[in-house]
């Protein structure tokens, strides 16, 4: 999630976080929105090497998961979602999605499929500014750690 392949992948992926960091920290605040990122990276990573035998690199995973976290808050504010972010993060899923067909193999799309599902699963974790269910922060924890845990092993033993 640190290491890049060259400048031009780092700057894509710097231009992404500056595009979308901004507006999950002020969603969830910088302490979740950090743990959020880092957690979802490692989630990517683990993603990655459990479906993935090329070498990974690059922090594309992570900022996924900054859009899975924003799709959790869809789930909270369904409408709200609607009427802002969900219709322009639709089209730049469908587009990473449609990059996925003409670039192939050049892009590591476990890690993009993990860093979605962790944004999503530790978005679940820390919870919104006003959610305070804890039960439902457990239940998230104990499907992520799971959910890492049999990645891994994926990637151990393949």
């Amino acid at each position: 999630m640190f290491l890049h392949i060259g400048w031009f992948h780092f700057a894509i992926n710097m231009f992404a976080l500056w595009s979308l960091g901004p507006l999950v920290e002020r969603m969830y605040g910088s302490t979740r929105f950090a743990t959020i990122y880092l957690l979802a990276g490692v989630i990517a990573t683990v993603a990655s090497y459990a479906f993935s035998e090329a070498i990974s690199a690059g922090a594309s995973g992570a900022l996924f998961g900054l859009v899975g976290a924003l799709l959790y808050f869809g789930l909270r504010d369904r409408s709200l979602f609607m009427k802002t972010l969900g219709p322009p993060l639709f089209i730049m899923l469908g587009l990473n999605v449609g990059l996925a067909f003409v670039l192939g193999a050049s892009l590591d799309h476990s890690a993009h499929a993990g860093g979605l599902v962790g944004g999503f699963l530790m978005a679940g974790v820390v919870g919104l500014p006003d959610e305070h269910v804890k039960k439902r922060r457990l239940l998230f924890a104990g499907f992520a750690l799971v959910a890492s845990g049999a990645l891994f092993w994926l990637g151990y033993n393949r």
